[in-house]
């Protein structure tokens, strides 16, 4: 498959681009780890899902979910 045209119908179906896509799922477990497990730290989520540096993993947290990551596990685990 070529990779123009894959991306074209990657967007057209998702209406997003893969990076994006990956990005988002990758958030999304960090979300779910952060909400199951209280015991868990920060610094292990990043890594379980994919992120070598923290500060970045956060930034793109807080920019999808309004909230740092230690603010959104806080309000699942009082």
């Amino acid at each position: 498959m070529n990779n123009t045209y894959f991306l074209r119908q990657f967007r057209n179906y998702y209406k997003i681009t893969p990076r994006q896509y990956l990005i988002r799922k990758r958030l999304e477990a960090a979300r779910d780890h952060l909400e199951v497990n209280k015991m868990v730290s920060i610094t292990d989520v990043c890594s379980m899902v994919g992120y070598s540096d923290l500060s970045s993993f956060s930034k793109l947290f807080k920019q999808y979910y309004s909230f740092s990551p230690e603010q959104y596990k806080d309000r699942f685990h009082v």
